[in-house]
């Protein structure tokens, strides 16, 4: 039957109400649910005759209007709706493990940027940086 999402709207719903929006490519139609049934990023561009990085860019904006659009990576990889609510649970916390890995990385490179002004300081104050004769 499909998921109904906890606002009441069911896909159709949601759909008829993004088709209204004209030029809209329309991402989810060309999906199935569940994993097992995924479609690449490239496959969707040769479909819409466009690069990923548009594919990317509408696949989140679907998102952001309430279609339950999820990614596998790995065995099977690309982009399908959630079959049930479960499906669309397991693909919110792969996002957060996801979230949590890039606040880390972002937070390295703030180091390391402090570290490279920090070392360009001691040097505009005409000290010697370690190892200089």
């Amino acid at each position: 039957m499909g998921l109904t999402l906890t606002t009441g709207q069911t896909l159709p719903a949601i759909r008829q109400a993004i088709q209204s929006n004209e030029g809209y490519i329309l991402i989810h139609e060309l999906l199935s649910e569940g994993r097992a049934n995924a479609r690449t990023g490239g496959e969707l561009a040769q479909h819409f005759h466009c690069g990923i990085r548009e594919i990317t860019a509408q696949i989140e904006k679907e998102r952001r209007e309430g279609l339950p659009i999820c990614a596998a990576t790995g065995e099977n990889p690309g982009y399908y709706l959630a079959e049930d609510a479960d499906e669309l649970q397991s693909y919110c916390e792969r996002l957060q493990a996801r979230a949590i890995e890039l606040i880390k990385t972002r937070q390295a490179l703030i180091d390391t940027l402090r570290r490279i002004q920090g070392r360009k300081e001691v040097l505009a104050r005409g000290e010697r940086e370690e190892g200089d004769g």
